[in-house]
């Protein structure tokens, strides 16, 4: 398979070594080391494990595929071999657990397996741009969908048992405790970066809304689509036909979410409209959708749309009204008419941030987007910004308080290091019952670098 397609799925000893190889210096890959990209491969033996024969081939494209995620560079000799020496490692792992599940007659449910796959394949769509690019990209590869999905439920089985024996064998071995994690904390306090600069924002978010004449049409035109699918268009050649969004061409296949990946209003109808019927217009700030849901998970975690979309596109003019209104708001409450919270609480657009009035807590400078970082960054605390462009609307925010940057206290951090430290327990333990392991499917490793 071209390795456009391949997961790699990285042990843990993979991942651990990546700070080495991007440290070492770049010496060149000796002569006869080992084929490089474009050399061909003859495949041959490099391990047995209780009597599965693994073979080059397959660990080249891991060795391949995982120098590419990790960045490296296959040239030098030392980072080749060491790759090689984790790779191998890895797949000799997998390969253990595989037999031990298979022993313990553990099998996942073909519904797990499914979901894996379309997960990966969800992927794969998204990361090229929809449905027609995901096509593309097959056709160019010379692949079929159906090859490639049969390629992932090979791979999905084999992650899904690996971590039903860990669940079995190695989980409950692991009992973190606070001290364990305060002492994660103090081994590793050097490597724990400096916690950054940090300001306490209160917010109001004005949504730029288009002229309600043109919401009204837009939902009127999204009603007149309804009425033609429930008498007859399929929703495909409706979604070809009327949707403003691209994928429409394709039947309007929006693809597979989780709960909180979607606006509000359509993941409630995602999550409560019955399967394979067209309910009327959502409204979100792209415009009017009919949704289709194709599939959805028996225990509510996803579901699968399509939908057709009339859009409705603020003008210019809609988008000066809403700084007009923001500079209305920020003058009432420079004024004392009107303080900021109750400003929140009348004006935001976004119904989280009103819970709280409009306090995001505390948020690193850093991770602001640009506009509002560059005007965050030139105000002293109590003081309201100007009007700030943002996605699909404007902001006003008050600077309730400032951290300047510094260094993290173990409380600060804390679940963190809690995690950090169950996670490097379980690597132990899972380390040390794979070598029991090697004893019960005796490992022949037929090649070392």
């Amino acid at each position: 398979m071209n390795r456009f397609w391949k997961r790699v799925m990285l042990p843990a000893a993979v991942l651990a070594m990546v700070v080495l190889v991007a440290a070492s210096p770049t010496t060149g890959r000796a002569q006869g080391s080992g084929p490089s990209r474009g050399e061909r491969v003859v495949d041959e033996t490099v391990a047995v494990v209780g009597g599965t024969p693994l073979l080059r081939s397959d660990l080249e494209k891991r060795v391949q595929g995982t120098a590419e995620q990790l960045q490296v560079d296959l040239a030098d000799t030392s980072v080749y071999n060491r790759l090689h020496r984790e790779v191998i490692r890895g797949m000799i792992d997998d390969q253990l657990l595989l037999l031990e599940a298979e022993a313990r007659n553990l099998k996942p449910s073909e519904e797990e397996v499914t979901k894996e796959v379309d997960g990966a394949i969800d992927e794969h769509v998204r990361r090229l741009g929809g449905e027609a690019g995901f096509q593309a990209q097959l056709k160019k590869e010379g692949l079929l969908e159906d090859d490639l999905r049969r390629e992932y439920r090979a791979e999905a089985r084999k992650k899904i048992l690996a971590g039903m024996l860990i669940q079995q064998e190695i989980r409950p071995k692991v009992n973190v405790t606070e001290e364990m994690g305060k002492r994660f904390f103090e081994e590793n306090r050097a490597q724990i970066p400096p916690k950054p600069r940090a300001l306490r924002l209160q917010d109001i978010f004005l949504r730029t809304r288009a002229d309600s004449l043109v919401e009204r049409r837009a939902r009127e035109t999204a009603l007149d689509v309804r009425k033609k699918i429930l008498a007859g268009l399929s929703f495909e050649d409706a979604a070809a036909q009327y949707s403003d969004d691209p994928r429409g061409k394709e039947g309007g296949t929006l693809g597979r979410f989780k709960k909180g990946e979607l606006e509000p209003t359509l993941e409630t109808a995602a999550f409560e409209q019955p399967l394979e019927q067209v309910g009327p217009p959502v409204q979100t700030p792209y415009g009017f959708h009919l949704v289709k849901v194709i599939a959805r998970d028996p225990d509510g975690e996803w579901v699968e749309l399509k939908h057709v979309l009339i859009g409705v596109v603020p003008t210019k003019s809609d988008e000066a009204r809403t700084r007009e209104r923001a500079a209305d708001v920020r003058r009432r409450t420079l004024s004392g008419s009107l303080d900021f919270a109750s400003a929140v609480r009348q004006y935001s657009d976004d119904p989280e941030a009103k819970k709280t009035d409009g306090d995001l807590g505390w948020v690193p400078l850093e991770g602001l987007p640009e506009e509002m970082r560059a005007v965050a960054d030139t105000l002293r605390v109590g003081r309201i910004s100007p009007p700030v462009a943002g996605e699909q609307g404007v902001h006003l925010f008050k600077i309730l308080g400032e951290q300047a940057e510094g260094t993290y206290t173990y409380e600060e951090v804390a679940e963190q290091m809690g995690q950090y430290a169950g996670q490097k327990l379980m690597e132990e333990k899972l380390r040390i019952w794979l070598d029991e392991l090697r004893t019960k499917y005796p490992v022949d490793q037929k090649m070392n670098w």
